[in-house]
């Protein structure tokens, strides 16, 4: 099972969006931008990432989020 990205307006920001996470149902995570050039990954639940980099674009960064 894949989890499924949502675009939802931000609860907090006019104007702004929020990419929400779901696997199985569930609320995981949350995406947004940050200040400067990058995105926030949000979760209650713990997080870690299996980094890798290729030598050409793109580059790819994986981050699993745990139970």
């Amino acid at each position: 099972m894949k989890s499924k990205l949502e675009l939802n307006p931000h609860l907090e920001i006019d104007g702004e969006y929020v990419i929400e996470v779901t696997y199985n149902g569930q609320l995981i995570a949350t995406v947004c931008g940050m200040d400067g050039p990058g995105v926030r990954v949000i979760s209650r639940h713990p997080m870690s990432t299996n980094f890798r980099q290729y030598a050409i674009p793109p580059n790819v960064m994986e981050v699993r989020v745990g139970s």
